[in-house]
């Protein structure tokens, strides 16, 4: 991970893109760097009554119900991380996020709904 800058993973609906991104940010984060997870809709740390319910790791900090564009801003500033993860770039705003958060100097990890690379360039 020192050389990559991002990682993108893409899928088709139920491909395994939100599992294989938990289980990254678990590695990474057990591999002791700080990581963010924006889990917009609580899906990839199941989160309950603020708690992650899937291991997402030890020094991963959790962040849902907010605009990835929103919550990227304030991951960064806030919990410095050393990596971003996100789940599902859908809109233009996400990718904008996205590459804001790579300006940074943030490692980024991220999944997106894509059939094809054809279909990820078009996101």
């Amino acid at each position: 991970m020192a050389k990559t800058k991002y990682m993108v993973t893409s899928g088709f609906l139920g491909a395994g893109k939100t599992t294989l991104l938990r289980e990254l940010v678990r590695l990474v984060s057990e591999g002791g760097r700080r990581v963010s997870l924006i889990d917009e809709r609580g899906e990839a740390a199941g989160v309950w009554e603020g708690q992650p319910l899937f291991d997402v790791g030890p020094c991963t900090d959790v962040m849902t119900g907010a605009p990835k564009a929103e919550a990227a801003a304030m991951l960064i500033r806030a919990m410095t991380p050393q990596v971003l993860a996100m789940d599902e770039i859908t809109t233009p705003a996400d990718a904008e996020a996205a590459r804001l958060a790579a300006g940074c100097g943030v490692k980024l990890l991220a999944t997106a709904h894509a059939g094809s690379v054809r279909e990820l360039a078009q996101r």
